[in-house]
């Protein structure tokens, strides 16, 4: 770049910023030898974007002669007065002595338009068509002619629109007799300035009065045109018609009417193409009847995908829109709206802001089910160019009355469309307002309703917050398990698994678990499957932490870790935290139960106090293990729940106080009411229908039989023994009491049991489970296996495609 075109970037007269960064890269200096060097320039007042065109004196005069920054000045005075559609667009024109500087609306040359976009040949056509019809304006309106059509002479707008320039030679009769004197060339001279166009010589064109013989010259540079653009299109080159392009480049049958005549009778290129009838009817369709709007929107919902996507985002959507909000539309409004969400897509953000969104956000709150129906269907195409305030301040609102409609079909399409729109709402109305409203659907009468409110819960869990998880997620897939629909309790199922990662080892202890458990004996085949591999899956996790903490308690201690008799004599020593695990799973059960009928006992007094028990007693009596005992193993897999045999060996036990008083944790007090009665989800897990039943006290005398855990009465395995040993608070420590204090008093049928079934966790679920399912199977017929197949993948589709 010399001296002079650096003066120009600097200069403050041109109000435009451009510099060497923003050059053309392939422009018609490198490509098509060309007086202007063309720039990517934005205005300095809005950052509009624009093309600049500079003409640097000194370079053209050395390159094509003083003759070319003549016709150079008569390109600039002609673009500023010349009004034609099909046109580069001027915007402003400076002078100096150093260069000449053209501004035109945002273009970019053809050839480099055609290298970075893929076309369809019908946008070809579209855009050949578009040069003709103003190729034959010069002709036919202005008595003019070009003279310097070629690839370096097109340009495409932003709107993807083919327009005309390089006008240095666009004159009449009159006007071009002058400027080739102006410009010192010889009679004859009919206009080719630069040596882009060697393939068709002056002398080739018939002769005739000027003006015709450069007409003819148009029409013969404007069918090399076609070849050129159409080299690689065999197919394109068919359709225009190869016989009637090879006449029209032979200079030997061109007559002035040549080009009007190629146009007729080529189809393609004509005003009946279907890209030509839309383009024609845009300008004039605000103010046409409904008729004919009805048969140009069934014509542009045929044939609008083959226009270029910048010509529908600035041309077709805005008249669209223009016209939807009009008013003046019926039947036609529904198909018109839907053509502009269609169309719409990957439209500029800025662009769609204004021009796409308020449209949107009327029609919400519109009461037409049909336009709210096609709303709801399209939202994915166009919710991601909305930003968040705007759709919880104005979409959601409207969106929300969906979940009452009395339509089904507007119901569920509204559950359906929170996936799309949950990453678009504020935390307020994400924890809050939405779980409110699918806390009533996952009641509504429509089963497949029901399952999708589990799905969706499952898809935008982790969008929630880790209370609201917590809280909530639990209690509604709880729910959903108890659902009379069985893909309900799957989608319920596959919700927990997805959700594993979301619930504390706490959460998994205190609600997961027993929310899963009553599953595992469900009538359906597919869902005990099912529950089974969720319930392993959180008793995995279950069983690692647990792992986990005897690491860190013997980390802690100083022991060694590969010292087993070490280490059980710590855990004696420490207060035998481990008597769960060496008691096993069904003395654990039966502690737990006694315990909590039991608070107000805290000590056992010693066997040495206590009469001699019988021999038959006595198989029933806990005996204390010395410290040379070896400490339980890690849980491994040894049955359907993971459960190692429980030896009869119980270590000693350090009484621990128990508490006199209850006190709520944060869940209980938290906004959504998990552990109360009054949030929407229910009761959560402390009401009589859950898991855990209303076991939480053993002696409200409310508890029901329909849970897991029924009353004690009803098991003899949790039945206390008719006598109780005498209880010493100031004796010593007991074996009769668990880790936590708690009196731990087994009975002879749970000796029994305990000898009989190591694993009565396991014997307890695992077996009747499995029992269960053997029977179910047996029952079933062939085709009934298929049926519940069939629903098992129609889950997996819902959960897939959800």
């Amino acid at each position: 770049m010399d001296f002079l075109s650096k003066a120009i970037f600097k200069s403050s007269s041109v109000p435009y910023k451009y510099s060497e960064e923003t050059r053309v890269h392939g422009s018609f200096a490198d490509k098509y030898p060309h007086a202007w060097t063309i720039y990517n320039a934005t205005s300095r007042s809005d950052d509009s974007p624009a093309t600049v065109f500079v003409c640097d004196n000194a370079t053209v005069r050395a390159s094509s002669g003083p003759s070319a920054q003549v016709f150079a000045r008569h390109m600039a005075t002609k673009l500023r007065t010349l009004k034609l559609p099909g046109i580069i667009k001027f915007k402003d024109f400076y002078e100096s002595p150093e260069s000449l500087t053209l501004v035109t609306e945002h273009v970019i040359p053809l050839y480099l338009y055609l290298e970075s976009h893929e076309l369809s040949d019908d946008a070809i056509f579209w855009g050949i068509h578009t040069i003709a019809k103003t190729l034959a304006l010069i002709h036919n309106t202005l008595s003019s002619a070009h003279t310097n059509i070629d690839l370096g002479a097109i340009y495409v707008n932003d709107s993807g629109e083919w327009v005309l320039g390089s006008f240095e030679c666009l004159a009449s009769e009159q006007e071009f007799s002058q400027l080739a004197s102006a410009a010192a060339k010889p009679p004859g001279f009919l206009g080719p300035l630069f040596s882009c166009l060697p393939s068709i010589s002056e002398k080739d064109i018939p002769r005739g009065r000027t003006i015709s013989r450069r007409q003819m010259l148009d029409t013969a540079q404007f069918a090399d045109l076609i070849a050129k653009i159409l080299a690689d299109r065999p197919r394109a080159r068919a359709a225009i018609g190869a016989q009637l392009l090879a006449k029209l480049k032979s200079t030997r049958h061109l007559t002035p009417s040549s080009l009007d005549d190629f146009l007729a009778n080529s189809p393609a290129l004509s005003d009946s193409s279907q890209l030509a009838q839309i383009t024609n009817a845009l300008p004039t369709l605000r103010i046409t009847d409904e008729e004919t709007i009805l048969a140009f929107l069934t014509l542009l919902d045929s044939a609008g995908d083959k226009f270029p996507h910048e010509y529908l985002h600035n041309q077709v959507v805005p008249a669209l829109v223009d016209t939807f909000n009009s008013g003046r539309l019926s039947a036609s409004s529904l198909h018109l709206f839907s053509l502009v969400i269609r169309f719409s897509k990957d439209m500029p953000s800025t662009q769609y802001k204004t021009l796409v969104a308020p449209l949107i956000v009327k029609q919400f709150a519109a009461p037409d089910r049909a336009v709210r129906t096609s709303l709801l269907q399209s939202l994915p195409d166009y919710i991601a160019f909305m930003d968040t305030r705007l759709v919880s301040d104005k979409v959601w609102p409207s969106l929300a009355t969906g979940f009452s409609d009395t339509d089904p079909a507007l119901r569920e399409l509204t559950v359906r469309a929170v996936f799309s729109i949950a990453s678009k709402l504020s935390d307020r109305i994400l924890n809050g307002d939405l779980l409110r409203q699918l806390a009533k659907v996952q009641s509504d009468s429509q089963k497949e309703i029901r399952a999708n409110t589990t799905i969706l819960l499952g898809k935008i869990a982790p969008l929630f917050s880790q209370s609201t998880r917590s809280a909530v997620l639990v209690a509604a897939f709880g729910r959903a398990l108890k659902d009379p629909f069985v893909q309900s309790r799957l989608a319920s199922l596959r919700a927990l698994s997805a959700c594993n990662e979301y619930f504390s080892i706490q959460d998994t202890c205190n609600k997961v678990l027993g929310t899963l458990a009553p599953a595992l004996v469900d009538s359906d085949s597919v869902v005990r499957k099912e529950a089974l591999e969720t319930f392993e899956m959180y008793f995995d996790k279950v069983k690692e932490h647990a792992n986990e903490l005897d690491q860190k308690q013997q980390q802690q201690s100083g022991v060694p870790t590969d010292d087993s008799s070490d280490q059980q004599q710590q855990l004696n020593q420490n207060g035998g935290e481990s008597a769960a695990a060496t008691a096993g799973w069904a003395n654990w059960a039966s502690s737990l139960t006694i315990s909590v009928a039991s608070k107000a006992v805290s000590a056992v007094s010693s066997s040495a106090s206590s009469p001699a028990p019988s021999e038959d007693k006595q198989q029933s009596t806990t005996t204390t293990t010395t410290t040379t005992s070896k400490s339980p193993e890690p849980l491994t897999s040894h049955s359907s729940f993971g459960q190692k045999a429980v030896t009869k060996t119980t270590p000693s036990i350090v009484r621990k106080k128990l508490p006199t008083t209850y006190q709520p944790s944060a869940a209980d007090n938290d906004a959504w009411g998990s552990e109360n009665d009054d949030d929407a989800w229910g009761n959560g897990d402390d009401d009589d229908g859950d898991a855990w039943g209303n076991n939480d006290d053993g002696n409200d005398g409310n508890d029901d039989n329909n849970d897991t855990w029924d009353s004690p009465t009803t098991s003899s395995t949790l039945t206390s023994p008719s006598r109780v040993p005498p209880v010493s608070r100031t004796g010593p420590k007991s074996p009769a009491h668990n880790h936590h204090g708690a009196l731990h008093l087994p009975s002879h049928n749970q000796v029994s049991a305990t000898h009989k079934a190591p694993n009565a966790f396991a014997h307890a679920f695992g077996t009747a489970a499995l029992q269960q399912s053997t029977a179910a199977s047996r029952a079933h017929s062939v085709l009934a296996k298929k049926q519940k197949e069939k629903e098992e993948e129609e889950v997996e589709d819902a959960w897939d495609d959800f």
